[in-house]
């Protein structure tokens, strides 16, 4: 996956967000006023912040680095993302390893602030001399781990927004169909940085199976080497519904169980490797398959995951199946938080294409949010997309 564009090829806010950023760290007078990169969902946050780092980097030969992710899979595709001479200096680690390390550096740059709590945060500050933060409030997904609040932030730190507006992953339509799930969801102008409008279809399937056989080759003929395509489902036990699927149509006998350590779907992926295709379907998440996003540069791939590990990546097809009115898309504690944890979930989901993007479901009605998108469904039996 190419997922950090050449510095010639980014825009001019973001070059303009990057400099103002790293003169500010760079500052040892005044108060620790800390950089903020906010955006909508496909603005780059994650990249600018990665540029802002390897510029401190160059400019502080002897400096301390961390960068603090969310999740293992983005922690490897930062790593991965770094420049060579990068990549053995700076520590990409989860907030929890950070944490856990009570090390102090000199540099900490926090990605996905919207997903930690501001004691986390309060924390991390205690062991950085400077830091950096990017998020987007409006996808915030774990409502019932007491997430930090834009209100938390402006009155505990001191804060400087550096808002990003150009997108690079969804398009005005894509934008305007999708931002019905949140209000708000794009309050700000939208700007996009794509030529071309990418299809969003919503299909409807008599059964399950059927549907799943359509995903299964569909994703398929959307993966490219390089550009991965991936299939969303909105928990591990939802997964398993196509595993079985898989199991069956290729005859691979029982479906391994999941694992305790580092990497828990090791056995699950093992035995996909069986599936005879020439694109390898991969289960990703929890620490598992993140070492296949870098080597989806070299060959095709078709990601199998939730909507909670696809959060801060892209892929160039997005497939959202199994949308009937019976699938829960968050548990019933973040339910308890947050009623409108649902919408913000798939909202998260359905940003994860950059050119192109597939709901479907079986039966006769979809999820309601599903609804609220205003799609028009398409019969897969008896009309052409």
């Amino acid at each position: 996956m190419h997922w950090k564009p050449e510095f010639a090829k980014i825009d001019e806010r973001q070059r303009q967000v990057i400099k103002s950023s790293v003169e500010n760290i760079q500052s040892k007078t005044g108060s620790h006023v800390i950089p903020w990169i906010s955006g909508y969902a496909g603005n780059g946050k994650s990249v600018v912040l990665i540029y802002i780092l390897e510029n401190i980097a160059d400019k502080n030969p002897s400096a301390t680095i961390a960068f603090i992710t969310y999740t293992n899979a983005l922690k490897d595709l930062v790593q991965a993302s770094l420049l060579p001479k990068h990549q053995n200096r700076v520590e990409v680690m989860t907030h929890t390893s950070f944490l856990s390390k009570k090390e102090s550096y000199d540099y900490v740059f926090v990605d996905e602030i919207q997903d930690l709590t501001a004691a986390h945060l309060q924390s991390i500050n205690k062991y950085a001399n400077r830091v950096v933060y990017a998020g987007d409030f409006a996808q915030t997904i774990y409502p019932d781990k007491s997430p930090v609040t834009e209100s938390d932030l402006d009155e505990l730190f001191d804060i400087e927004e550096h808002k990003l507006t150009k997108m690079y992953r969804l398009t005005k339509k894509v934008a305007s169909i999708v931002g019905k799930l949140i209000k708000n969801a794009f309050s700000f102008g939208l700007e996009t940085g794509l030529q071309k409008e990418i299809p969003i279809r919503l299909f409807r399937f008599e059964s399950q199976d059927e549907e799943f056989e359509w995903l299964w080759e569909e994703s398929q003929n959307f993966s490219q080497v390089g550009q991965p395509s991936a299939i969303l489902f909105p928990s591990s036990r939802s997964i398993s519904e196509f595993l079985k699927f898989i199991s069956e149509k290729y005859d691979l006998g029982k479906i391994p169980s999941r694992m305790k350590g580092p990497d828990p779907y090791q056995k699950i992926n093992e035995f996909l490797s069986d599936v005879p295709e020439e694109v390898t379907l991969q289960y990703f998440g929890k620490g598992s398959g993140s070492e296949s996003l870098t080597n989806s540069r070299n060959q095709r791939y078709v990601f199998l995951t939730t909507y909670y590990s696809a959060k801060g990546l892209d892929f160039r097809a997005v497939f959202v199946p199994n949308l009937t009115p019976d699938l829960w898309l968050a548990t019933a504690d973040a339910k308890n938080v947050d009623p409108d944890i649902e919408s913000k979930v798939l909202f998260v989901a359905l940003t994860r294409c950059r050119e192109a993007l597939f709901l479907s479901y079986s039966g006769d009605e979809p999820h309601k949010l599903v609804e609220k998108l205003d799609l028009e469904p398409i019969d897969y039996e008896t009309e052409d997309y």
